[in-house]
């Protein structure tokens, strides 16, 4: 790629995020501009969709074309992880689908993203793993010392460390 640009480190679903004249876009694996460079905070695409701001604030996610898909309400977004995205506004924690639908109502005081179907969540005192229904998938409560979102909480291959 041409030296006039600054570069994500890796690609991301055959994208690689890139800056110039202090905003960003998407190139392909031959250098081409797919998405022009109109944000000022750019995600890696997952799920085949991005998380993009917008010089007002605004946040977006947007397709691999560069179309709003999703317009964001929420104070915090984070990218989609096993069809879910993770949302919080007004101190609670919820899910919204790529349809930018509720999916897991807004109710949980922190949340991680989804793996192999599940979620690992705190409500209250308690943190538990939830299905993408929202409903508990296991009996019991796990260790929230670590406000409930252990870096660690998250399936691979059936097995969770929490």
């Amino acid at each position: 790629f041409g030296r006039e640009y600054r570069y994500e480190d890796r690609f991301s679903e055959g994208l690689v995020g890139f800056w110039k004249n202090q905003l960003a876009g998407y190139l392909d694996r031959s250098g081409n501009i797919v998405i022009s460079p109109v944000w000022t905070v750019i995600f890696p695409f997952s799920g085949g969709l991005a998380l993009v701001k917008d010089n007002h604030k605004n946040e977006y996610f947007i397709d691999k074309k560069g179309n709003i898909k999703i317009h964001l309400k929420y104070n915090s977004v984070y990218s989609f992880s096993d069809e879910l995205a993770l949302v919080e506004k007004d101190g609670l924690t919820g899910y919204i689908d790529k349809e930018g639908n509720q999916a897991i109502v807004l109710q949980y005081q922190s949340g991680r993203d989804f793996s192999e179907g599940l979620g690992f969540v705190q409500l209250g005192e308690k943190c538990f793993f939830i299905n993408k229904k929202g409903n508990r998938a296991f009996p019991g409560d796990f260790n929230c010392e670590d406000g409930g979102t252990s870096e660690y909480a998250k399936f691979l291959d059936g097995i969770a460390l929490v």
